[in-house]
This record gives structure tokens, sequence and C-alpha cells, in this order.
């Protein structure tokens, strides 16, 4: 699980900031992987990764977005414009920001379920 924690937001952060707010490159290991073949991708192989590994992706997935981040709210504050679409629309970097705060929220949600399972205590 804690494989599936890491990865999987590693692959969220650069396609909503870097790719759709600022319209750069993807990053590595994303990039080069086959999506319709493999959809599941970065679940199905987390399992095998090393977590040293999963937690470096993840800060450097992190630090990149940060700072695309802060170089959009530097041009245009919230309301900056995302230089691509995603899903057909564009979206401002407050929309951005608040998707990544839903992602990581329902993330926490799942490993708080599945320890509830395991251990039987709830939280408050």
């Amino acid at each position: 699980m804690r494989q599936l924690v890491l990865n999987e937001p590693s692959r969220t952060e650069p396609p909503a900031v870097r790719e759709v707010l600022c319209a750069e490159d993807g990053i590595e290991p994303w990039e080069s992987v086959d999506w319709e073949a493999s959809p599941d991708w970065e679940f199905d192989t987390a399992i095998h990764d090393d977590p040293a590994d999963l937690v470096e992706n993840w800060q450097t997935s992190v630090s990149l977005a940060r700072g695309n981040a802060e170089r959009a709210y530097t041009e245009g504050g919230l309301d900056t414009r995302s230089k691509t679409t995603r899903h057909g629309e564009t979206h401002n970097l407050r929309w951005i920001l608040t998707h990544m705060i839903e992602e990581y929220a329902r993330h926490n949600g799942h490993v708080d379920l599945s320890r509830e399972s395991i251990d039987g205590l709830t939280g408050e």
C-alpha cells in the first residue's frame, strides 16, 4: 500500500501542474509509459518498486510542481490560466491547486480505510 500511495501522486502532480498549467514536457518514469497498453501501470508496477525510489520520484514531482506553481502565481496570481487544456478545458491555478488537495485527501482516505480494515480502529 505504501508504494501505491507514493506512486500515484507522483504521476498526478506533473500532468496537473507541469504539463497542463505550464505546457512543459512530462517527466520520467511517466513520460515513456504506454498508457493504452497498461492503463494501470502505476498500480501494477508500484509493488515491485523500491520504496526509496518511489519517495525520490514523489519528491521530484512535488519540487517541480511547486516551482511551476510559484512561477505561475508570480506571473498572474491564482487566476493564471493553464497553457493547455485537460478534458477540453483550461483551468486556473486555483482550480489546479484545489484539485491537488483533493487528490491527496482521497489517497489519505484510502490509506485510512486500509488501516481500519487491518486494526479495526476508527478515527474521530
